[in-house]
């Protein structure tokens, strides 16, 4: 597969192939077929509970992967939207692979802020998360 295959692809809740994905069921897909990564699916969750669900994501993320420092291809990048609110995307030759509610996947570039910090998408970074 090639990255190509992966934009445009359609926004759904809990999404977790081409006919539609969410920001982490993106990470998921693109991650397993670009890089042969195994990102886990272990998030329950629907239109009700996503928002409370992403910050669970961002607690686990520390204890069933690495941060790292600098991301390289197939790592998760974690951006903080808004109070409780936490966006994923998959970091693939310096930016930015992901989707957002009711929208097409998309690659976004990286943007060094006035303050020195890397932004994607104009969101500050949480962190960086490679898969053994």
């Amino acid at each position: 597969m090639r990255l190509a295959d992966f934009i445009g692809l359609p926004w759904k809740i809990g999404g977790r192939d081409f006919e539609g994905v969410d920001c982490g069921g993106l990470c998921m897909l693109a991650a397993k077929h670009l890089y042969d990564i195994h990102i886990p699916d272990i998030w329950q969750y629907d239109e009700t509970n996503n928002l409370d669900v992403t910050m669970e994501v961002l607690q686990d993320l520390s204890k069933i992967a690495s941060r790292v420092d600098k991301p390289s291809n197939g790592d998760v990048i974690s951006l903080q939207l808004s109070a409780g609110y936490v966006h994923y995307g998959l970091f693939i030759d310096g930016r930015m692979l992901h989707i957002s509610e009711n929208t097409r996947s998309r690659l976004s570039r990286q943007v060094l802020h006035r303050n020195g910090n890397i932004v994607y998408w104009r969101f500050s970074k949480v962190g960086d998360y490679k898969w053994a």
